[in-house]
């Protein structure tokens, strides 16, 4: 009788453990995505704007969608312009691009980009981006064309806080290439600065309307390739989104 309940533990056991085993997993994994380990999905639409331009308005958009988890991400931004008179897409770009953290504060994105130009290119990309001392954030990104032609682009700015709703946000925009394309009116050197000055109101932290101002000017040889060799200023309105 003994030796019958010891070969019953015995074959018992195995099955005890393993469903053991199991439950322990479960709650393991459901452990790890309620801090932050599960895949989750986020769009959102930094600025969709129009510019007074002149009366020859234009609609600006700058958006991106990110999936995966907080350790490695798919992310696809696209931005570009249109003119809303002329119904005619000035310029307009998409990067597929592979996102993941190297530290606290800084990523790494990895992956390409096609512009929609008078010529279209593709470009391999790299960037880094994060948030800088005096909680600045920082975009930067080095392209490289089909045609062999390298371009850096830097983005900064900061949020000022007036109130709980009130925001003031100023940013910059850099562009710089190491070569002509001048199918596309760019120039080597200096070629663009974009700048502006955003005052948003946060109806919630997802639903953010904004009035402000914009400056761009093109610079040395993009100015001569452009015909642009003023500024200009626009009167902005637009609209901040997260989903």
């Amino acid at each position: 009788m003994k030796q019958s309940f010891t070969l019953a533990i015995l074959l018992v056991m195995p099955v005890l453990v393993m469903a053991e085993d199991a439950r322990m997993a479960a709650a393991r994994e459901a452990l790890r995505e309620s801090h932050g380990g599960g895949r989750y999905f986020m769009f959102g639409a930094d600025r969709f704007e129009t510019h007074s331009n002149h009366g020859d308005p234009v609609l600006n958009w700058d958006w991106a969608a990110t999936y995966g988890t907080d350790e490695q991400k798919l992310k696809i931004t696209t931005e570009g312009e249109y003119h809303i008179d002329e119904s005619d897409l000035e310029s307009g770009e998409i990067e597929v691009l592979y996102h993941r953290p190297i530290s606290a504060f800084w990523n790494l994105d990895l992956g390409i980009r096609h512009l929609h130009a008078e010529r279209d290119r593709n470009y391999l990309a790299a960037g880094l981006n994060g948030l800088a001392p005096q909680w600045i954030e920082v975009d930067a990104s080095a392209y490289l064309s089909n045609k062999g032609d390298l371009s850096v682009r830097a983005e900064a700015e900061r949020d000022f806080r007036l109130t709980q709703r009130i925001v003031l946000q100023p940013r910059v925009e850099v562009n710089f290439a190491f070569s002509d394309d001048e199918t596309n009116q760019v120039g080597s050197g200096f070629s663009s600065a974009h700048a502006g000055l955003r005052l948003r109101y946060e109806i919630t932290r997802e639903l953010v309307p904004y009035l402000g101002i914009s400056w761009e000017k093109s610079f040395g040889e993009t100015a001569d390739l452009t015909g642009e060799h003023r500024s200009a200023r626009s009167f902005v309105a637009g609209l901040t989104l997260i989903l």
